[in-house]
């Protein structure tokens, strides 16, 4: 997220995200300096998706998983639905 990013008050925002290896270096305080979704109040996060454990690369991979209509991201698709249209 940009450093002076501000949620619009009029907008929900969610983190749907696997933990894929931009949230490692989140987490780890090495990417993003803390602005992130996971770190601002404004988005709603849950645990984690768990990806799928044979896929390859998984940590790289699966970043870009969660942006696809792969079968493999179907429980992701299915929440991320039913959040839109709650």
């Amino acid at each position: 997220m940009p450093k002076n990013w501000m949620p619009d008050p009029e907008t929900n925002y969610a983190d749907l995200s696997y933990d894929d290896i931009l949230q490692t270096g989140q987490g780890l305080g090495v990417v993003g300096d803390g602005n992130n979704p996971r770190a601002s109040g404004a988005f709603d996060s849950g645990p984690y998706y768990e990806g799928p454990n044979w896929y390859p690369n998984v940590m790289v991979d699966i970043h870009s998983l969660v942006a696809t209509d792969d079968p493999r991201n179907n429980k992701v698709i299915r929440d991320l639905e039913k959040w839109m249209y709650k």
